[in-house]
């Protein structure tokens, strides 16, 4: 609920969803990357989870109106790059494509 009062682009249905999955692969991380989903503070330019804040806000402000498959997708990715400490250069995903496993 707090992800969603601070960042109200992405559905509670999938940040549930995803802090569900998360925290059942490492609490403390998945409390940490919610809080900067929420926020983006202290991030560094170039952060991997500033890409989907950007992303979902730039997609909403153009009124697209995104499946919650794709929030989720985007959260997953997002989500396995910071845990693999690897950078983020571009969030997409294809329509139709397979939201990604988190690890």
């Amino acid at each position: 609920m707090r992800t969603r009062n601070a960042f109200p682009h992405i559905p509670q249905s999938v940040l549930g969803t995803a802090h569900h999955l998360f925290s059942h692969l490492a609490l403390k991380e998945a409390i940490w990357f919610f809080q900067r989903i929420a926020d983006g503070a202290e991030l560094p330019i170039g952060h991997p989870v500033l890409a989907p804040r950007a992303r979902v806000t730039s997609e909403r402000l153009d009124s697209v109106r995104m499946p919650e498959s794709r929030h989720m997708a985007y959260l997953v990715r997002t989500w396995n790059t910071v845990h693999e400490g690897r950078s983020l250069d571009r969030l997409v995903h294809p329509p139709n494509s397979a939201v990604p496993i988190p690890k």
